[in-house]
């Protein structure tokens, strides 16, 4: 068995299910819109032998990395090595980072009249998280 993707799986119906009453048979077949079901279940609908692909050990960290949202990620940290078990300071700590690295990131955007390229909203981002108290 080979793994396969979500993009392989929609060629494959598209291929194998050319017209859209074929499609529409596959959506009876599975219960709900093909393009909503998973990969897996589309697979085995249509005869595919492949089993799904398997995600990252840290989606979430690749999401983050993808949206640019490692800013939160690294709050989070700061603000749990800071705070320890106490939920209510993890959030006023956490509230306080994001707070200091956009207050950086807008003053050097300011700055330079322009916007920030992405190594420099990581050095802008380093600079503000050891400042934080």
């Amino acid at each position: 068995m080979t793994t396969i993707t979500r993009k392989a799986v929609y060629e494959a119906v598209r291929a194998k299910l050319p017209t859209a009453k074929q499609r529409a048979a596959l959506t009876q077949k599975l219960g709900k819109p093909w393009s909503h079901a998973s990969t897996e279940a589309i697979a085995q609908a249509i005869g595919m032998e492949a089993t799904p692909r398997k995600p990252s050990k840290n989606a979430a960290h690749s999401v983050a990395k993808r949206y640019g949202v490692a800013k939160t990620f690294a709050a989070d940290a700061v603000a749990t090595k800071i705070a320890g078990e106490d939920q209510h300071h993890q959030i006023q700590v956490r509230q306080r980072v994001v707070r200091a690295i956009n207050r950086a990131m807008n003053a050097k955007a300011k700055e330079l009249g322009r916007k920030l390229t992405p190594e420099e909203k990581r050095h802008i981002a380093v600079k503000a998280l050891h400042r934080v108290p």
